[in-house]
C-alpha cells in the first residue's frame, strides 16, 4: 500500500506543476513582443516584458505584435501613460509613435 500512496503523490505533483506552468505562475513571467521602427514589421527587435520588469520605456516604434497567444498595451507616452492600444500576436501598425509598452501576466 506505501508504494502505491508515494505513486499517487508524485503523479499529484507532477500535474499540479504542470497546470502552475502553463497557468503562467512561474514569477518571471516574460512576453516576447516584437517592436518594429518602420511600420509594416520593418527594422524590427523583440523584447521579453513582463510583471516583473514594469514598463518598458525610452523606446520608440510604429509596429508591433507579440510572439504569443496573449496581449500586451501600447502606449503614446513614456511610463505607460497617454493613450493605449492593444499588442496581439497578429500584430498591427499604430497611428501614434510607441513610447512604452507594457505586459500583464
Amino acid at each position: 500500500m506505501g508504494i502505491v500512496l508515494k505513486i499517487f503523490y508524485f503523479s499529484l505533483f507532477i500535474v499540479l506543476l504542470g497546470q502552475e506552468t502553463i497557468a503562467g505562475g512561474d514569477s518571471s513571467c516574460n512576453r516576447d513582443v516584437e517592436l518594429c521602427i518602420n511600420r509594416g514589421f520593418q527594422d524590427c527587435s523583440v523584447f521579453g516584458i513582463g510583471e516583473t520588469s514594469g514598463c518598458l520605456k525610452d523606446v520608440s516604434f510604429t509596429s508591433a505584435r507579440t510572439l504569443g497567444n496573449y496581449v500586451c498595451s501600447a502606449y503614446s507616452d513614456e511610463n505607460c501613460d497617454g493613450d493605449s492600444f492593444g499588442i496581439t500576436q497578429p500584430g498591427a501598425n499604430y497611428g501614434f509613435t510607441i513610447k512604452s509598452v507594457k505586459c500583464e501576466c
